[in-house]
């Protein structure tokens, strides 16, 4: 009878571990889905929506120049630095912080930053050429412009996006703590 206790308190022991264990690793599986979905909102999901902001204003400036085509007008997309998706990006940081206040939105830029440190790794330079000013004006100077280069669109576009997400974030933050410290 002694032994039958003593057995069942082991497995009852090793059951609640087993049950802590899954309890842990669901909540890691969780953060990482949490946080695989903020840095699409934060890098892709801007993109997505200047894109199509600029086809919805399209015949708005169609109407007040007749003249304007559509390449010409979604030259906007394409501008250094993105300045539109940067600022639907810090746009979306601000409210997804307002809104979830998860301490992953100043996190979501570690993975767009690795993606473009693999990009600049992988790019082939000359053996005469100044390594860091070539992916320097590759990645984000005027070497490299789309539609004709892509890598700007594909790698720095993700960073400068969440690096505007993370910003937006912040400036909620400041702005919420200062609000809340004047009343």
């Amino acid at each position: 009878m002694f032994d039958r206790s003593r057995q069942f308190h082991a497995w009852a022991a090793a059951f609640a571990t087993c049950l802590l264990e899954i309890r842990r690793s669901a909540l890691k599986s969780r953060l990482w889905f949490q946080y695989l979905v903020e840095v699409f909102f934060a890098t892709y999901g801007p993109m997505i929506a200047s894109a199509m902001l600029i086809y919805t204003l399209f015949p708005v400036a169609k109407f007040a120049d007749h003249n304007l085509n559509f390449w010409s007008f979604n030259r906007i997309l394409s501008l250094h630095y993105f300045p539109l998706q940067c600022a639907l990006s810090a746009l979306c940081g601000c409210k997804t912080k307002m809104s979830f206040k998860t301490p992953l939105t100043y996190w979501v830029w570690i993975g767009p930053t690795l993606f473009l440190a693999s990009c600049m790794y992988r790019f082939p330079t000359g053996v005469f050429d100044n390594q860091w000013t070539v992916l320097a004006s590759h990645f984000f100077g005027s070497q490299c412009r789309p539609p004709q280069c892509f890598d700007q669109m594909r790698c720095t576009a993700p960073f400068l996006t969440s690096l505007a997400y993370m910003l937006g974030a912040f400036w909620y933050e400041s702005v919420f703590h200062m609000r809340k410290s004047i009343e």
